[in-house]
C-alpha cells in the first residue's frame, strides 16, 4: 500500500529523511508513540539485567512501523547504492532511536506533570490522556 507522503531525500550514513515532508514523518511517529505505547511501559526496550521490568514489546515497535509505512512511502530513487528495502530498514533503524528518546520524553513530561505533584490527570478531557482512560 503507497502512503500519502513520498520521501525520497535521506541521509544515507544515519537514515535519516529529509525534504518537505520530513518534519510530517516525525510528527507523525511522535504521536503514535504517545497514542499507542502502553502507560505502563518503564523502558523502551528489556534489559538484560532488569528481567521484571516493563518494556515496550516488538510487536507493538512494529505496528507502528506499519502505521508509518501506510503514512509515508520510502524511496530510494536518487541513490544507486541502495535499494528500497535497504532503505527502510536504514530509517526503521533512524526512526526507532528517536522513538526511544521521544518514548522517555514522554514518560517523563508525565512524571513531572502528576507523579511528583501528587496529582491525578483527568482522564475524561479530550486529547491524549483521554486515550490512557482506564476502563
Amino acid at each position: 500500500m503507497e502512503g500519502r507522503y513520498r520521501i525520497s531525500e535521506f541521509n544515507i550514513e544515519t537514515g535519516e529523511p529529509l525534504g518537505p515532508h520530513a518534519r510530517k514523518f516525525v510528527q507523525h511517529y511522535g504521536c503514535l508513540v504517545r497514542d499507542r505505547l502502553p502507560i505502563s511501559a518503564h523502558e523502551w526496550k528489556q534489559k538484560i539485567n532488569e528481567p521484571y521490568v516493563s518494556f515496550v514489546s516488538d510487536l507493538d515497535k512494529n505496528l507502528i512501523w506499519d502505521d508509518i509505512l501506510q503514512h509515508f512511502t520510502l524511496q530510494a530513487d536518487d541513490y544507486d547504492d541502495i535499494n528500497d528495502d535497504e532503505l527502510k530498514e536504514l530509517v526503521r533503524k533512524w526512526a526507532m532511536k528517536k522513538m526511544t528518546t521521544q518514548f522517555q520524553t514522554w514518560k517523563k513530561s508525565l512524571y513531572t506533570k502528576y507523579v511528583k505533584k501528587n496529582l491525578t490527570p483527568n482522564f475524561n478531557t479530550r486529547g491524549s490522556l483521554a486515550k490512557l482512560r482506564p476502563y
